[in-house]
């Protein structure tokens, strides 16, 4: 608690510093969410408490809010919150209109919801304002891979690559983009490199095999090399275990149970996402389809592998 609040006071000498011109943002207040989401990632709940104590404190300057409901909105969007979300970028932008965090958080939170209108109207004013920033690039690449507009979703995370050539998000979605036009030799051109600079991602792993089965490639030397460098202790390794054959797809739902609702939605999503692209693979259409439905049905629409889902549903038609 005490690290929270040192934290807190941190950002907000910050806020005060900058006097209403954000000159720095949104650097310094994306990075601040992130030490605090990387000390309390599960404890979403933790996090709000002591922005909602900050922000009704009566002591924080109109700066200090605007980066206190940013921040606040941000930890609602990452619990799923998302009409809570939405309220506090509101807050903030009232406070500071031309907030382009803000309105790329709260476009964030509508393409959650699905609304996507909303989302790509806040995207696309958050560019106008600052448009070197290659979060939002990506945010509406995100927005459009949802939609199936494949062709403008790799052109944004071309522009997010663009303005930062680190940007791994980026370069994985665009992989998985070019997965979803049949462009597989570039997409695991795109996978392989999000591999190689993030050896320890499970998911990645799992994509960068797909996309070399589906160019008729052999992927299972990718799947077992990425494969040694995972930790199989937690989810999502049953789901390496599952392509590597050393499980079955019952012990697969199994693994995924959780007495917590959400993360049980997330990886009930995950598990019939790649359980159907297995079958896929091996051709039971049928059975891949009734898992795509499945993984829709799981409501984890901030998920990858929701929209993913979605797609495949789509081509099997």
């Amino acid at each position: 608690m005490a690290r929270l609040a040192l934290i807190l006071s941190f950002v907000f000498v910050l806020g005060a510093a900058v006097s209403g011109c954000f000159i720095i943002e949104p650097i310094i207040y994306s990075i601040h969410y992130a030490q605090l989401a990387e000390e309390l990632r599960e404890n979403h709940a933790l996090i709000i408490d002591e922005y909602t104590k900050a922000i009704q404190s009566g002591e924080l300057s109109d700066d200090e809010l605007a980066v206190a409901f940013y921040d606040r909105g941000t930890a609602y969007a990452d619990a799923d919150q998302y009409e809570e979300a939405i309220h506090d970028f509101d807050e903030a932008l009232r406070l500071y209109p031309r907030y382009a965090a803000a309105l790329t958080g709260r476009g964030k939170a509508y393409r959650y919801k699905s609304q996507y209108d909303e989302a790509v109207r806040d995207f696309n004013e958050a560019l106008r304002l600052n448009p070197r920033h290659a979060d939002t690039w990506n945010a509406r690449g995100q927005l459009y891979f949802d939609t199936g507009q494949y062709e403008q979703a790799i052109s944004d995370f071309d522009e997010a690559l663009h303005r930062d050539r680190r940007h791994d998000t980026a370069r994985q979605s665009r992989g998985r983009a070019y997965f979803y036009l049949a462009r597989f030799a570039e997409a695991a051109a795109d996978l392989a490199r999000v591999v190689e600079a993030a050896p320890r991602s499970p998911y990645d792993v799992l994509w960068l095999y797909l996309a070399l089965e589906r160019n008729g490639q052999d992927g299972r030397a990718a799947l077992m090399q990425g494969a040694e460098k995972l930790n199989f202790g937690k989810w999502p390794g049953p789901l390496v275990w599952l392509y590597l054959g050393q499980t079955g797809a019952s012990d697969v739902l199994t693994a995924a149970k959780d007495e917590d609702p959400r993360r049980e939605n997330v990886k009930h999503c995950e598990a019939y996402f790649y359980l159907g692209q297995l079958a896929l693979l091996d051709g039971r259409n049928d059975e891949a389809r009734f898992l795509f439905d499945a993984a829709i049905k799981s409501g984890a629409t901030n998920l990858i592998e929701h929209a993913a889902a979605k797609a495949e549903l789509a081509r099997l038609e």
